[in-house]
């Protein structure tokens, strides 16, 4: 029979494990990976959504036929998102996959580790939040630069969180990509 002590320490070992466990389960890279996954060909990427294929079966990208991918995004947990796509993206099995990333974070926010794939070519640059200013402008631009620099047939993947419409945005005076007038 456990005592009283024993008893309240069991339960604040469960108490401890199941928050641990919730917060792990609600993590941006965690919620990354349970809607985005490889195919059994390690030659696909599956995005499982609420917006269908016309026959219900969820949206993929073919990474043979689309082996570029640029993503963009911004916000506070658009880090997470990025390990957790890139790491699914590790999965894959194509030989020319190439992954082109150019990625908005709050100032002051710790820059995480992530585990950058030899595929992949990652840029973070600091935005301001909540309140707009010229690194703003300068990483929405260079988000902007990298679509129109992207070779022909790639696949855009944006990935936004809390925080992105301040880390996002630019004037029209402001840019002046190779683009910008097409």
């Amino acid at each position: 029979r456990m005592s009283q002590s024993q008893t309240t320490s069991s339960l604040k070992e469960i108490s401890r494990q199941t928050f641990s466990h919730s917060l792990k389960s609600v993590s941006p890279g965690q919620l990354i990976r349970g809607v985005v996954s490889v195919d059994t060909k390690k030659t696909a990427l599956v995005i499982k959504d609420k917006f269908q294929s016309s026959d219900g079966s969820p949206r993929s990208i073919d990474l043979i036929q689309t082996p570029n991918i640029l993503i963009i995004g911004a916000g506070k947990a658009t880090q997470e998102l990025l390990s957790g796509i890139l790491e699914v993206l590790s999965e894959a099995n194509v030989p020319h996959l190439s992954v082109n990333v150019v990625s908005a974070y709050p100032k002051g926010q710790t820059v995480i580790p992530i585990e950058i794939p030899k595929f992949a070519s990652v840029r973070l640059m600091e935005a301001s939040h909540p309140i707009p200013d010229e690194s703003t402008i300068n990483s929405t631009n260079a988000q902007i630069q990298s679509i129109y620099d992207c070779p022909p047939n790639s696949a855009l993947i944006v990935l936004l969180s809390g925080g992105g419409s301040a880390l996002f945005e630019t004037t029209q005076s402001s840019f002046s990509g190779s683009g910008a007038s097409q």
